[in-house]
């Protein structure tokens, strides 16, 4: 890194502050900086950046919109999202005037705006933008492939933050099914598609249907990831929070007995999690 430091400065001084390669330089030590989770040193360049583009490019270069692209996501890794919503409204609004509203970039541009709103309290409008790009990547890819079931997700996940999880489970079950289909009933995402779906039929009073779910899920990612890996004490927990539920106390029992020594080696004895199971052996 301090050998690209010295290089932009050496740049700077024997072409000047408005040169093109100094900007370009300038934008590769950001990215450097940005990659190794250094956001705080690679904003105010990748801000000189954008200043430099607007400036000799123009507001609506392509150019300018990717350098106003970097600094929204380095706002938003910083958790300035309030900062980065209007950057990102500015480059969806020229992506679908100079590019059509089904082009990719479009509707990329189109999510993370969707992204801050529901992350700024503003779901309602953040679920609105999700139907339209979801629509859009029907139109542009087709209903099966992955991006699109990603956007499909995407809704649905809206869905459920607004209390709608009615409208949410058609599209999971979807999901479920391409993913099945697409990428096996192995495939991590398949099985993530599988707890999701699992976590709106609960929701909706559909226990059994839960509980079956889970217990796939669980059984999956044991066999795949090995008992004491994450995503498996994650199903395993939802697996337990539905058994406490049912009332099913001697399975309760028999896996919180599996789980306990898991949680207390992964996450420490006296993690919230770990505690939780302990108490259902109470």
């Amino acid at each position: 890194m301090a050998h690209m430091e010295q290089y932009v400065e050496k740049l700077r001084s024997s072409n000047g502050q408005d040169d093109e390669a100094v900007s370009v330089a300038i934008s590769r030590l950001a990215d450097s900086y940005y990659l190794a989770g250094r956001e705080e040193k690679a904003l105010p360049l990748y801000e000189e950046v954008l200043e430099h583009r607007k400036k000799f490019h123009g507001p609506d270069h392509l150019t300018t919109l990717t350098a106003m692209i970097n600094v929204a996501n380095t706002y938003r890794s910083l958790g300035r999202s309030r900062e980065a919503l209007p950057l990102q409204e500015e480059v969806f609004k020229h992506y679908k005037r100079l590019l059509g509203p089904d082009d990719l970039w479009t509707l990329t541009a189109m999510g993370n705006v969707a992204s801050s709103y529901m992350l700024l309290g503003r779901a309602p409008e953040g679920l609105t933008l999700r139907i339209e790009g979801f629509k859009g990547y029907m139109r542009r890819l087709g209903p099966d492939h992955l991006t699109t079931l990603t956007a499909m997700i995407n809704v649905a996940d809206a869905y459920r933050f607004l209390g709608q999880a009615q409208a949410a489970l058609p599209l999971e079950e979807e999901v479920l099914k391409q993913y099945k289909r697409l990428l096996g009933p192995d495939h991590l995402w398949t099985l993530t598609a599988m707890a999701n779906l699992a976590l709106s039929y609960w929701s909706l009073g559909k226990t059994q249907e839960a509980l079956t779910l889970e217990k796939e899920v669980l059984e999956r990612r044991t066999r795949l990831l090995g008992l004491d890996h994450r995503d498996t004490l994650l199903a395993m927990q939802n697996l337990l929070t539905t058994l406490k539920g049912l009332g099913m106390m001697t399975d309760l029992k028999a896996l919180a007995e599996v789980a306990l020594p898991l949680y207390e080696k992964a996450y420490g004895v006296d993690d919230e999690n770990t505690v939780w199971v302990k108490h259902l052996l109470v």
